[in-house]
């Protein structure tokens, strides 16, 4: 399938923010992976980032955290939040597998490092 242009716009959007993120947590930028699955049967686009720990506070607000940042970023688009679902998870939930891997519908998004 491939990937429509407001799409890659889109996740090229959410991956700076990301990487963003990652800066504010002093994390580098390769430790947050994301990845998405567009579901065009319920106009929604699933995103999961994977955290390398959710720093000293619950899952909750790690997600909730996200949320905000993403929010922030597409102030200007917010129909594009609202069509979001968003999952995050650590990397050690992710290795351990299970309910928690990364299932073959997801497609990992490859961003570009910093020159």
């Amino acid at each position: 399938m491939a990937v429509s242009t407001d799409l890659k716009r889109f996740l090229r959007r959410t991956a700076g923010a990301l990487a963003e993120y990652a800066k504010q947590h002093s994390w580098n930028r390769e430790d947050i992976e994301l990845y998405y699955r567009w579901n065009s049967d319920w106009d929604r686009l699933h995103v999961i980032v994977v955290v390398p720990e959710f720093e000293g506070g619950s899952h909750y607000q790690a997600w909730s955290s996200i949320l905000t940042r993403l929010a922030a970023e597409f102030a200007d688009e917010p129909d594009a939040i609202s069509r979001l679902g968003l999952v995050v998870r650590t990397s050690q939930q992710v290795e351990g597998g299970g309910i928690y891997s990364i299932g073959p519908p997801f497609r990992r998004v490859r961003t570009r490092k910093a020159r």
